[in-house]
């Protein structure tokens, strides 16, 4: 494994994981799986990359840099062949500074659909959570997903594993059923426009 900042970071093919064992895969998962069940009992079908811990690599993958190819590429090859209408990514934030906080989305430069799809979740994180966030939508290149998948896609960082505070609330079921339902309502209403 390759740490970042003197140790506090170890990359991993399904994401970050801190020196304190959080692990970004497994809150992106139940954070992923809550809005999954919210938008099924409004009737809207939800395909996953993935349902559970192991990460969708090709078996033959050796190294960590194999593996994470690969698994975006899985990802990407399943949204577009889903028949599906858009591409939401649940992740999480790190970077060496600790005081940044909070969640924001992120779309594809030039593609008005992703950028509205990215805008009503970043709205409706922020009216479900309340509390002051002042971050927009912001347009990305060079993102292997926001690249390659041809359907309206938006990234959603969900907050900072780097900040202590905010570490300890992604790993709780209240804070993850918030961000699910905030996600759930940007959804809904990128849909009803």
């Amino acid at each position: 494994m390759r740490d970042f900042r003197s140790g506090t970071w170890r990359t991993r093919p399904d994401g970050a994981e801190s020196i304190e064992g959080i692990s970004e895969a497994s809150i992106n998962l139940k954070i992923a799986l809550k809005v999954k069940e919210l938008l099924e009992q409004k009737e809207i079908k939800v395909i996953l990359t993935r349902d559970n811990e192991n990460g969708i690599y090709d078996s033959d993958c050796e190294t960590i840099r194999e593996k994470k190819r690969s698994d975006m590429r899985n990802r990407v090859e399943i949204g577009n062949n889903s028949n599906a209408d858009i591409f939401v990514s649940i992740h999480l934030n790190k970077i060496p500074q600790e005081k940044y906080w909070g969640w924001q989305t992120f779309f594809k430069n030039g593609d008005e659909d992703s950028k509205k799809l990215a805008e009503e979740i970043q709205k409706g994180l922020n009216k479900t959570i309340q509390k002051e966030n002042k971050r927009q939508s912001l347009k990305i290149d060079n993102v292997y997903i926001i690249e390659h998948v041809k359907i309206p896609t938006s990234i959603v960082e969900c907050g900072f594993l780097s900040n202590k505070e905010e570490a300890d609330l992604l790993q709780t079921d209240e804070y993850q059923s918030q961000l699910a339902e905030g996600i759930c309502k940007g959804i809904e209403k990128y849909f009803k426009k």
